[in-house]
């Protein structure tokens, strides 16, 4: 039997048949100006927050419609429908502007109904004129094309309903900064995405839509209320790393719960079963919904890890806020969240580990002596301040020394220089490698330990180790302790109280009124040290030179920038170096409480971090720092020169004592200041801390940059092979603490 003769090609057919496809195409114009409106309505009222969900939801539904009429209508009528779809999409545009635009928003009016009403009428304008062309593309459809539909709006339902709920209990912003922390359109379009591909996937599997839509329902409520439950009892969102705690949820909530739970979603299950019959889905269809789920969650879950994929998602206004973990579900979402975080906590356990890797690194190491017996252990105060450089050793010129404590304490007892892990921002990643002795170097760039690694005690944190020597170890804030995770991880790193004056009434307010000052900080390290028997270990955290830097300090102390640059960065720097010599002063009355004291004082003083300033002010004294809004926070440009990089990462420091020391000076990275302390107690330290200070010997400076004794600074990656053999311990040994069998911690 032979088969029909294939047609001949016709070029006027084909030209015709693009020309169609191409008008088809320009019916998608209104969609984009309708799209150009509701960005625009950002700059238009821009207070307006309260109920973007409703805007996300009903976009989401008049989208898919038009486009179903565009696709299903015969060609015949592209023109009509062309011309009636753009009067409604206007008419739909012209309600969403006039609802931003208008200033309704009163403690008396309920702005919610107020968007439903005009969204409602605005849905009509779009509809009513395409109610014939609607009803016969839906009819021609089938049910592939309006299950998918009806799968696209349940997931844009579930995304805006959780998302409304969510605001209530999750937000702790004030309302004139909430804008900032609502989901924006990249992140609502994601999370619906992926929840969507949820959904695909069953649908694929169980060729039923009910089914999907089932799935799509239990995974979004359940993690919402497994995270309202989280919140109740912790006060903080559900994250990636919850997971191995599941047992926990279980015995918090109740088998009763869980039970009830499994029966609704088997009944629910089983009745879509009887009352819908499967779809036929050819293979090339399934297979597709699960690449395409698949390569979603691949391409979320490395957004942090991968650069190109870090810069596509912080243009969608996506990125980890690391400071809070409430604000960064708010502003991406819950399911997206969850997704992204995921990505950060893999991190590969080093080459060949093992407990006899592991015995192997430690068997050079010989055990320090302790302190004499009788001797009298000093306080010790680690004064981490907030973007603390030192101008004057950058290269700036100013009319006065903003620093005269700490450079006269410099003077006194030796100058230190640290290279922290972290420039502009992420204080927290700072603070961890000063506390635990681990190193930022073998962790995801954009990870923040506190948040995703530190979930059990970790015993070799210096908090810990003081404790079991008999310390009280504190911990004092000025900020919310909301912020890092901090509520939750001091515990686990030895600290026996942490507090915050942030809502103490008695504590004076620095000249913004935005914090508590850090004088009074340092009244509040005094009166840690007073407030019991023996030792005391206090880490304080001022935030005086936290930016914005207020004008009323240049106002204060007066000390003038002499280095050229243009008014405005002049005036930043000027505002920044007062704000410096405030911080100073708090150092100075802890310094004189020392001098006063009887017992024993350690203090160990240093920025976390360089200021952010303009890129212009750093290149008045040859420092090239670029800026980018990547993944959460300001980062320095890649720069080939590991010498300019360790300039851009380089902090000052001083460690003081208030009996007589001889001066030294040091250049460590920040993981190495525990076990130098620990030598300056004259206290042995675990394995984890003698195998740092033996690498110190060889490797003083371990972050970005690496640097040893006779050997040039190099880039890490680029480390000669020289180091390689402690670098590879310094690594072992931390994974194993972090994440492995913690085979260095067994017989001490």
């Amino acid at each position: 039997m032979s088969s029909a003769p294939l047609p001949a090609f016709s070029f006027e057919h084909a030209a015709t048949r693009w020309w169609w496809s191409l008008r088809r195409l320009s019916c998608l114009g209104p969609l984009l100006a309708l799209c150009v409106l509701l960005v625009a309505r950002r700059w238009i009222a821009p207070w307006w927050h309260d109920d973007a969900w409703l805007e996300h939801f009903a976009f989401l539904v008049w989208a898919p419609l038009a486009a179903l009429v565009l696709l299903r209508e015969p060609l015949v009528d592209a023109e009509r429908v062309v011309s009636r779809l753009n009067l409604g999409t206007f008419a739909a545009a012209l309600a969403f502007a006039l609802v931003s635009a208008t200033p309704l928003e009163t403690w008396w009016i309920r702005p919610v109904s107020i968007r439903v009403v005009w969204l409602s009428l605005g849905a009509l304008a779009t509809l009513v004129p395409l109610r014939r062309e609607v009803a016969r593309a839906w009819a021609r459809a089938g049910r592939g094309p309006r299950a998918a539909l009806a799968l696209l709006l349940v997931a844009g339902a579930l995304v805006s309903g959780t998302e409304f709920a969510a605001w209530w209990r999750l937000s702790t912003v004030p309302p004139t900064t909430v804008a900032i922390y609502r989901l924006g359109w990249g992140a609502y379009s994601l999370n619906v995405a992926l929840l969507l591909a949820a959904g695909a996937v069953v649908w694929a599997l169980g060729r039923r839509a009910s089914w999907a839509a089932l799935a799509m329902l239990a995974l979004s409520l359940g993690l919402h209320a497994i995270n309202y439950t989280k919140l109740r009892y912790l006060r903080v969102p559900l994250v990636a790393s919850d997971a191995q705690h599941v047992s926990d949820m279980t015995r918090v909530v109740g088998a009763q719960a869980w039970i009830l739970a499994a029966l609704i979603l088997l009944v629910a299950g089983a009745l879509c079963w009887l009352l819908e019959r499967p779809h036929e889905l050819s293979r090339r269809a399934r297979g597709g919904a699960l690449l395409a789920a698949l390569l979603l969650a691949a391409t979320c879950s490395s957004a942090y890890k991968v650069a190109p994929l870090r810069e596509a998602f912080a243009w969608l206004n996506v990125f980890s806020h690391s400071f809070s973990q409430r604000v960064s579900t708010l502003r991406n979402g819950l399911l997206l969240e969850l997704v992204l975080e995921a990505g950060l906590l893999e991190v590969e356990a080093p080459q060949g580990y093992d407990a006899e890797s592991v015995r192997a690194a430690l068997a050079p190491l010989t055990s320090a002596t302790s302190a004499p017996a009788g001797s009298q252990r000093p306080h010790v105060i680690v004064w981490l301040m907030e973007a603390v450089s030192d101008p004057l050793a950058l290269g700036f010129e100013l009319s006065a020394d903003p620093l005269p404590t700490f450079h006269a304490l410099q003077r006194a007892q030796g100058r230190g220089e640290v290279l922290s892990p972290v420039f502009g921002g992420l204080s927290a990643n700072a603070e961890f490698e000063l506390i635990t002795g681990c190193s930022m170097a073998f962790l995801p760039r954009d990870s923040c330990p506190f948040k995703q690694f530190i979930h059990r005690p970790l015993p070799t944190a210096l908090p810990a180790l003081l404790a079991e020597e008999g310390y009280r170890t504190r911990a004092l804030h000025v900020e919310s302790l909301d912020f890092f995770n901090y509520r939750q991880v001091y515990p686990r790193l030895g600290y026996q109280r942490h507090r915050t004056l942030w809502s103490d009434p008695w504590a004076a307010r620095d000249p913004s009124g935005r914090r508590p000052s850090d004088r009074a900080l340092a009244r509040a390290v005094i009166d840690a040290l007073q407030d019991g028997e023996g030792p005391a270990f206090v880490f304080a955290f001022p935030n005086g030179t936290h930016w914005p830097w207020s004008e009323e300090l240049s106002k204060r102390h007066e000390i003038e920038v002499l280095t050229e640059l243009p008014a405005h960065q002049r005036g930043k720097l000027r505002d920044y170096v007062n704000s410096l010599r405030e911080m100073d002063e708090a150092l100075r009355l802890l310094v004189e409480h020392a001098r006063a004291s009887p017992e024993p004082v350690l203090i160990l003083a240093l920025g976390d971090h360089l200021p952010v300033l303009d890129s212009v002010t750093y290149a008045a004294v040859g420092m090239k720092v670029t800026y980018g809004w990547r993944a959460g926070g300001y980062q320095v440009d890649e720069q080939p020169q590991a010498e300019a990089v360790r300039r851009c990462f380089t902090v000052p420091a001083v460690l003081w004592s208030n009996r007589p020391r001889a001066p030294r000076d040091f250049s460590l990275s920040m993981n190495h200041l525990p076990a130098l302390l620990l030598e300056e107690l004259g206290l042995r330290p675990p394995a984890h801390h003698a195998q740092l200070r033996a690498i110190r010997e060889r490797v003083p400076l371990l972050g970005r940059v690496v640097a040893g004794p006779g050997l040039p600074t190099t880039l890490l990656p680029l480390a000669p092979s020289e180091l390689a053999g402690p670098i590879r311990d310094a690594r072992l040994l931390q994974y194993d603490l972090l994440f492995g069998e913690r085979y260095s911690l067994q017989g001490q």
